[in-house]
């Protein structure tokens, strides 16, 4: 296949998601509790304070009256602030959200006089144009062979041309390990870092769940750095980035961490740009120049709307001040930030977040992509493009990358850059020990998806255990295209009153956003969650609500066979997964999932258990 073919390709599915995103987004004719119920507005916004952050950009803190529908509001997500009674809106970034309460950036000179001019304001999403923009921009420059080392990597990922056996080392270097994290790894995880650190061109480093990938990854850093090596991190989420960057703190391994992230615990935010910028000496030159721009803003804000030509020219006059001296503040902040980049060795962010103008000419000796299988490939080609080596670390057997287009998905945009690397043969090490299920837990996944070749370090069997519904006429319901089970939410919330199973231990997931509500409402004390949320987590405890009960055997979003292998290998001691036989074993998966639990663990019937009256 021709180069320009497959981005032409790459290009029209694009295309296709960020039109797909744009009508998704939009609010059209539909009400104010619709598109709430939806998930795709918050409002009405109550603001509590107005602080600032790096750029001197507005950042808004609020609350909320109602529940969020937390898939689409994720951190980094664009969104736009609008007003009960103006057509204009303001975008921004989604920083992250608690219960009712939340943070958004907003890319405006002055956010007061929009708010004081709403009744009411609100946020809803917008499309990411700016990723889409940068996506194409550097599928443009593939195909211009702009950068050659890109170009090839391109090209071997995507089986154009086959990576030679000898391409991926360069002179033979005798690794040797310099710290002692490397020492408290295990073989298969040791050699991990042994060829990371020798790569010269390509490498994946498979990570089954709970085999201590971004430890392995971690470790690696540490040997590039000791090296004086420049690395580059990147994870197509800021929830991975910040995961991997705690992973660094315990290292003592420096970072600068980019991106809006204002919910890290405090040590990472010292490492974020606002951070870095809150150093007294920094600080104190920024707030001298801070206080006269809001003394600026401030008389600016005086001149209402009623006025004459001689106060309209001073307003502006006033603005324009102010507009030159946050000029000066983000110069200033630059200029700071640069002489920390030029110090530090590890960057790291979501592929969008590392392209900020002043990073954006810095180049890095190599490039680590972790959660690769959740990652576009035209996302993880702008991280690619700064460094001549990449590491691409993750499962394809778990989470693939969210596209919202039918027609997209067909182009192949929902295959990720790791995907298709292990489909072209990109040289790739298995991490072979998994420390987080016992055996029984693991073992259906270990067999379905990983060919048995996972060894579990666990000093626990675990318990697996399946709950039938069948019979019991728990039939699903459905609200906004997402299915939904009452009584099974009703029977779980009874099992594990009778099981006295602990809530500080245990985590519900389902696959289903309308099950997620029903799930809050019935069990308040316990974590509630997604599958997709809650990947890359653990708890001892996991219960599993498969929801679909109905006489078509119709599964629906239950094919998804990666999304429950990450529900799957949450459990470190006890897996309970609950669901309908009859509507699932048809399915060869779910066939194969029931076989496991009746010849290793508790295959039971809720019309076994005392409280329930069927």
């Amino acid at each position: 296949m021709e180069l320009q073919t497959v981005i032409s390709d790459i290009k029209a599915a694009l295309r296709k998601e960020e039109q797909a995103q744009s009508k998704a987004w939009q609010v059209g004719s539909r009400s104010i509790t619709q598109l709430r119920k939806e998930g795709k507005i918050v409002y009405p916004i109550h603001v509590q304070k107005i602080t600032y952050g790096y750029g001197d950009y507005p950042i808004l803190h609020f609350s909320f009256p109602h529940d969020l529908e937390g898939r689409f509001f994720a951190n980094g997500q664009p969104i736009s602030l609008f007003g009960s009674d103006t057509d204009a809106t303001i975008k921004g970034t989604w920083i992250g959200n608690q219960t009712r309460s939340g943070e958004a950036i907003f890319y405006t000179d002055d956010l007061s006089a929009f708010i004081e001019d709403s009744e009411k304001i609100g946020i809803q999403l917008v499309p990411d144009e700016k990723s889409f923009r940068m996506m194409h921009g550097v599928l443009q420059a593939i195909e211009k062979n702009e950068l050659p080392h890109l170009t090839k990597q391109f090209t071997q990922i995507q089986g154009i041309q086959i990576v030679s056996v000898d391409e991926n080392h360069g002179e033979k270097v005798v690794f040797q390990p310099k710290k002692e994290s490397y020492k408290t790894l295990n073989a298969s995880q040791q050699h991990a870092v042994e060829a990371i650190f020798e790569c010269t061109n390509l490498l994946i480093v498979h990570g089954p769940p709970g085999t201590g990938k971004t430890t392995t990854l971690c470790s690696a850093v540490e040997e590039l750095v000791a090296k004086n090596k420049k690395v580059l991190i990147a994870a197509p989420s800021n929830a991975a980035v910040d995961f991997f960057a705690t992973k660094l703190l315990q290292l003592d391994v420096p970072f600068l961490r980019l991106g809006n992230s204002l919910r890290v615990n405090e040590e990472v935010w010292k490492n974020t740009p606002d951070g870095l910028l809150q150093q007294p000496v920094i600080a104190k030159q920024l707030k001298k120049l801070q206080i006269q721009m809001q003394s600026f803003r401030k008389m600016a804000a005086q001149y209402k709307r009623n006025f004459g030509p001689a106060e309209r020219t001073q307003r502006q006059l006033l603005r324009k001040e102010a507009k030159a001296l946050q000029n000066e503040i983000r110069e200033l902040s630059d200029y700071h930030l640069q002489q920390y980049l030029e110090n530090v060795n590890v960057v790291l962010g979501t592929p969008v977040s590392l392209q900020e103008a002043w990073v954006k000419d810095q180049q890095f000796d190599v490039f680590i992509l972790d959660e690769a299988g959740q990652c576009l490939a035209p996302l993880a080609f702008l991280g690619m493009q700064k460094a001549p080596v990449t590491i691409m670390a993750g499962d394809p057997y778990q989470l693939p990358p969210t596209v919202i287009d039918q027609e997209a998905s067909e182009l192949g945009l929902n295959i990720s850059i790791l995907e298709k690397g292990f489909e072209n043969n990109i040289p790739k090490l298995l991490l072979d020990t998994q420390y987080r299920m016992g055996e029984k837990i693991a073992g259906f996944s270990n067999s379905y998806f990983y060919a048995n070749q996972l060894k579990s370090a666990t000093d626990y069997a675990g318990a697996i255990i399946f709950i039938d519904t069948a019979g019991a006429d728990f039939t699903e319901q459905k609200e906004n295209g997402s299915a939904f089970n009452i009584k099974e939410a009703e029977f779980i919330k009874n099992y594990l009153e009778a099981e006295n199973i602990a809530a500080q231990e245990t985590v519900i997931l389902s696959p289903y956003a309308a099950q997620i509500q029903v799930l809050k409402t019935t069990l308040t004390p316990y974590k509630i969650s997604t599958i997709d949320a809650f990947q890359g987590q653990e708890a001892a405890t996991i219960v599993i609500s498969l929801v679909r009960a109905n006489e078509s055997g119709t599964i629906g979003f239950l094919k998804d066979y990666r999304r429950m292998n990450v529900a799957l290998t949450r459990a470190k001691k006890r897996l309970i997964v609950i669901g309908d036989s009859s509507t699932i074993g048809n399915d060869a998966f779910y066939n194969a999932f029931l076989n496991y639990v009746e010849e290793n663990g508790t295959y039971d019937s809720v019309f076994s258990y005392p409280f329930t009256n069927y």
